[in-house]
């Protein structure tokens, strides 16, 4: 494998000739295509050539792999741009000058640069995702970890634009107004959009088809990484709160879902024809979030719901932050494990269903296939592999049960020996979802309190 050194120095020798004297020769750049180009912070420009670019893109990808805790908080894409930009300043400042430089000179200088623009990202941020949620918000302080619920309302109320922005937006050309008032009035159906789009009518555009909004701080990423990491965080929250309900389908997961996610229609509607003639149009209405009462929601009933609340908790803070617990990944393989199950719900498709929520299962035991996830559910459960979990309408086991989900569903589709896309998993999904509730709600409590080693398979015995 060739050494960065050389990367280095075949990138160098590339923009040298294709800038003699400080300046692009336009008749050396390929006209068929759009040319790559970037402009110093001194004002010179360099453009790139496809071999540059190769060496640039090794270069990268070498020091972005070789920078201990890097991946974890800037985006590669992001990255590359910061090295791109170095590059470009390093030659036209003149540190990229082979005859005055040798090429380790010319390294250390491109890493002192890189070092010092990541150093001055900000890495702070406060991110707020739209979303309809349980409505528990509304009677009382509600959050699950670091992950905050709010009303929309409430969310307005603590936010705040600078009066610079407010002023620069303002319908009356650089004076401060009551944004925050007119967007209530144009939640509430009283109001009228601006002629010229203001603060207001941006926020009104970006929650108005949500009740709730998610609050989250992350520290330690750049902007678009620590976007990932917040909304991960958010997605996590909500699915740990649809976690709660005993229902058989998971529509729960349906219900409680960010407003930038794929969405179960609202309603839907059929039209069917029979000799010749139309049927009476058919309608079913999907809800989203809570229906009832906030107040004889689940989450306010038990002690144990709360410990599993604190759990949920403890998990996406080690997400944001896995120096906070001895157990990061763990709580990863969990989070990853409730993510795939909650897709698993809101799948329409049976055989897909069977699929991930097998997965979600085969994720949770750390591996292992059908023994392994077995293993997981009798010992989350405290059953025995003989005892019959299904009565009707023939009795099976949980290990004949396991064996159905793993065997018969999930590997049978992914495998591609289940085709037919009308064949039914009706039962399956229905044991899956079952079974997986259970082991990840058991196992989020077990793992708060665990102490033993950070092992893909603890689940399985912890």
């Amino acid at each position: 494998m060739m050494a960065l050194v050389d990367n280095l120095k075949n990138l160098i020798l590339e923009l040298d000739r294709l800038h003699p004297n400080g300046r692009v020769d336009h008749a050396k750049l390929d006209k068929k295509v759009i040319p790559t180009f970037r402009r110093a912070e001194t004002g010179g420009e360099r453009y790139f050539t496809d071999e540059a670019l190769k060496e640039l893109l090794v270069i990268t990808d070498t020091l972005y792999k070789g920078t201990n805790g890097l991946p974890q908080r800037v985006l590669l894409e992001d990255y590359s741009t910061i090295v791109q930009q170095a590059v470009v300043d390093s030659h036209v400042s003149g540190e990229f000058d082979l005859t005055q430089h040798t090429i380790d000179e010319c390294k250390a200088f491109l890493k002192n640069k890189i070092t010092a623009a990541v150093a001055a990202l900000k890495t702070t941020f406060t991110h707020f995702f739209p979303a309809w949620t349980l409505g528990v918000e509304l009677s009382q302080r509600f959050a699950v970890g670091p992950v905050t619920f709010l009303t929309r309302d409430q969310w307005i109320e603590s936010v705040q634009f600078s009066d610079r922005s407010i002023r620069a937006t303002s319908p009356r050309k650089g004076q401060l107004f009551d944004w925050k008032k007119r967007l209530r009035a144009l939640l509430e159906g009283k109001g009228r959009k601006s002629k010229n789009p203001s603060l207001h009518d941006w926020v009104y555009r970006a929650i108005k088809d949500c009740p709730s909004v998610l609050k989250v701080r992350v520290s330690g990423s750049v902007l678009s990484m620590s976007r990932h990491q917040a909304r991960y965080a958010c997605r996590t929250a909500l699915d740990c709160v649809a976690l709660l309900f005993d229902d058989n389908g998971g529509e729960r997961h349906r219900q409680f879902v960010l407003a930038d996610e794929r969405l179960t229609p609202v309603g839907e509607s059929t039209l069917v024809e029979s000799k010749g003639n139309l049927w009476f149009p058919g309608s079913s209405f999907h809800p989203r979030g809570w229906m009832g009462d906030p107040v004889t929601s689940p989450l306010v009933k038990s002690a144990k719901v709360k410990r599993y609340l604190r759990a949920c908790g403890k998990i996406i803070k080690a997400l944001l932050n896995p120096a906070t617990c001895t157990t990061p990944r763990l709580a990863q393989r969990w989070a990853v494990a409730l993510s795939v199950f909650a897709e698993g719900c809101r799948e329409v498709q049976d055989g897909l269903a069977i699929a991930k929520l097998g997965s979600s299962l085969d994720i949770l035991s750390g591996g292992g296939k059908e023994k392994g996830i077995l293993a997981l559910v009798l010992h989350q459960t405290g059953a025995n592999a003989k005892d019959v979990l299904v009565k009707l309408p023939q009795p099976l086991t949980f290990e004949k049960v396991v064996e159905r989900i793993y065997k018969h569903g999930r590997s049978q589709f992914l495998h591609g020996n289940h085709i037919d896309p009308m064949m039914r998993f009706t039962d399956e999904r229905e044991h899956a979802t079952f079974l997986a509730r259970c082991a990840l709600r058991a196992s989020v409590l077990r793992w708060s309190k665990y102490t033993g080693a950070d092992d893909d398979k603890a689940f399985q015995t912890m």
